[in-house]
């Protein structure tokens, strides 16, 4: 499933209405640093985008094993969406990770890879 930035919009606006109707304590918003980029080639671009991924399930599953510990029932099912959703994000950016290992390993045939990056639901 492809997210567009209107879709991303509404994920976000879930998450905040489940959160209010929860009545949550605490912060909501923590500030991120400011992060600079530098990669080398495409590979370095598709490992540090499979780390985001992966980083992002184990804070969704952190967040669902803690809704499952205190038996809030209600944030576990809600949860349970993403945790399906992140296992596909992982498995679309690994292959894209590989791919991007075999176009730089023949030295740049773009245009296989552009074949089957334009095929992938992500």
């Amino acid at each position: 499933m492809k997210i567009s930035n209107k879709m991303l919009d509404g994920l976000i606006k879930q998450i905040f209405d489940h959160i209010t109707k929860r009545r949550a304590k605490g912060s909501l918003l923590h500030p991120m640093p400011a992060s600079k980029f530098d990669f080398q080639d495409p590979v370095e671009v598709w490992r540090f985008a499979l780390q985001n991924e992966t980083d992002n399930s184990r804070a969704i599953m952190e967040l669902f094993r803690q809704a499952r510990e205190e038996a809030d029932f209600t944030t576990e099912n809600f949860m349970q969406w993403y945790v399906s959703e992140q296992l596909e994000e992982e498995a679309a950016v690994s292959d894209i990770l590989e791919n991007a290992k075999r176009v730089m390993a023949t030295s740049g045939l773009y245009v296989q890879f552009d074949q089957q990056i334009t095929s992938k639901p992500h």
